[in-house]
């Protein structure tokens, strides 16, 4: 059920709306009315990602998987040059396999940073493996259970709370 709170006549739902505060955890009757509410821009609906994976099949996996949950894909690349190409294209987050064609992924991280862009690294390599300064990235090991992979985009989707 959408709150009776409107905007410019836009009807919103008691977490998108700005002035409404949320409180942990979120119960059932919201979480629905969050998956429900299909107001441009809401920060509970589905994301708009793109994933950076030069394997199609687990590519495709990922693609699956989000869809599921309501998350629209933007592009699946598999390379660095195309990575850099769409840096400019409009997306909500990102998921970066670290050792893609061309290279690793690290300098696409860091573009997405000075972005303020959120990003999830998931990848067969270790986090030992990333440099000093992306160590606190949040990272999905390969392989990957469907669960964690979305619990970690779940929580960049919590950090664009709007309150």
């Amino acid at each position: 059920m959408l709150s009776r709170v409107s905007h410019a006549g836009t009807r919103r739902c008691r977490t998108c709306c700005p002035c409404t505060r949320i409180k942990f955890p979120i119960s059932e009757e919201i979480w629905r009315e969050m998956r429900s509410c299909r107001r441009i821009g809401c920060w509970s609906w589905g994301m708009r990602i793109l994933i950076l994976e030069d394997d199609p099949w687990i590519a495709t996996d990922l693609q699956s998987i989000l869809e599921a949950e309501g998350h629209e894909i933007i592009d699946s690349l598999g390379s660095l040059d195309e990575a850099y190409r769409h840096l400019d294209d409009e997306f909500d987050c990102a998921l970066l396999d670290i050792d893609v064609i061309g290279g690793k992924s690290f300098g696409v991280a860091e573009a997405l940073i000075e972005r303020q862009i959120p990003f999830v690294f998931v990848s067969a390599s270790k986090p030992s493996d990333l440099p000093q300064t992306l160590r606190q990235a949040a990272f999905v090991a390969k392989p990957f259970e469907e669960r964690t992979l979305l619990k970690s985009v779940e929580h960049l989707t919590l950090n664009r709370l709007p309150c």
